[in-house]
């Protein structure tokens, strides 16, 4: 279940979502239909590995999700590319506390086609883990 506190990177306001680098008196914000969801699932687990798994639903129209573990805590790139390998989405740029996360993406501004999503997570001992999925969106 996801819990919307500082902890977990995740403050509902409205119909925007608060990102926790702003402060309390000057949030920065986003558009919902800007910004993927990210939601830290299994809040008490650790996952013992890296895993990326595969969106569901795929394929997909317009909207899927990407969840992936980290099992160490470190940077985390979570990037959408076209079949040319030009990047279309960042969705996650940004440090992040060891567990389980999903993020919902909304496809609504793509085009019908395959589309790859890639993890690149860096340890704070500097170790790299890198997995990329394939997504096909339909329309």
């Amino acid at each position: 279940t996801a819990s919307n506190s500082a902890a977990d990177g995740i403050w509902s306001s409205g119909t925007n979502t608060v990102n926790p680098h702003g402060s309390y008196t000057n949030p920065i914000r986003m558009s919902v239909q800007d910004a993927p969801l990210l939601i830290k699932i299994n809040g008490t687990e650790i996952p013992d590995n890296f895993t990326l798994k595969q969106n569901y639903p795929n394929p997909f129209n317009p909207a899927t999700n990407i969840e992936f573990s980290i099992p160490k805590s470190g940077y985390a790139s979570l990037k959408v590319f076209d079949g040319l390998g030009r990047e279309v989405k960042a969705l996650i740029n940004e440090f992040l506390e060891q567990g389980s996360y999903r993020v919902k993406i909304d496809g609504s501004a793509l085009c019908t086609g395959v589309y790859y999503y890639s993890l690149s997570f860096i340890t704070h001992e500097g170790k790299i883990y890198s997995s990329v999925k394939k997504a096909v969106l339909l329309k």
